[in-house]
């Protein structure tokens, strides 16, 4: 638990200046619970942040919030942190003013949640890293954990859809995760002026119903 001790340690409680109980208590429960997520809800969000590599507080954020039948978010802006997974760089921009996050590893993730199954269509608008070598970049969409399709990504942003079946979705917490072919090495992100560690870029993303199509 985090204690007064601790709190004066970290800088939380300034040293030497008197400190209100209540503001100490605050400070204390809101540590605890940034670190374990709502102590009423365990040993979920422990099993949580493992299952997809988020922090424990994010349980409660998702778990909490209305299931919804689309999505639409501008990512690089404030709203996108109500959908990132694993695997995103800070908000970065271009000389052109877009905002969006590059793809850190070879595994990048957005997490939904959704109203009862039915097909639905997934809008991306992504670009490639630039490769040193000209290797065209490819990544691989999964939902919850099933190959859906296998993209090309040219070095310009451009817009790509996928179609997924009702079958690939599940009502509430749904997981969809973007592996790309290659990463940038350090040395090549720097001569580039990209992200280390990047595969792709992302600027937007859209989940909307489909109607009806074969499963």
């Amino acid at each position: 638990m985090v204690g007064g001790l601790d709190q004066v340690r970290t800088g939380a409680i300034p040293r030497g200046d008197a400190s209100s109980f209540v503001a100490t208590a605050g400070s204390a429960i809101a540590g605890l619970y940034e670190s374990l997520g709502h102590p009423f809800s365990w040993p979920a969000p422990w099993w949580f942040a493992w299952r997809h590599d988020v922090g424990q507080e994010r349980f409660d954020t998702l778990f909490g919030r209305v299931p919804r039948p689309s999505w639409e978010v501008r990512i690089g802006s404030v709203e996108d942190e109500v959908v990132l997974g694993r695997g995103w760089s800070r908000p970065a921009g271009d000389a052109g003013g877009s905002r969006f996050r590059w793809s850190i590893g070879p595994r990048s993730t957005l997490l939904v949640t959704l109203t009862a199954p039915e097909p639905r269509i997934l809008v991306f608008g992504a670009a490639g890293s630039q490769s040193p070598s000209g290797a065209l970049q490819t990544i691989d969409v999964y939902v919850n954990g099933k190959l859906v399709r296998r993209l090309d990504l040219r070095a310009a942003t451009a817009e790509h859809v996928v179609v997924v079946p009702r079958v690939f979705w599940v009502e509430g917490l749904n997981e969809i995760a973007l592996t790309s072919a290659w990463q940038l090495s350090p040395a090549d992100a720097r001569a580039l002026g990209e992200a280390p560690g990047s595969g792709f870029r992302l600027d937007a993303f859209a989940l909307r119903p489909a109607g009806p199509t074969p499963d």
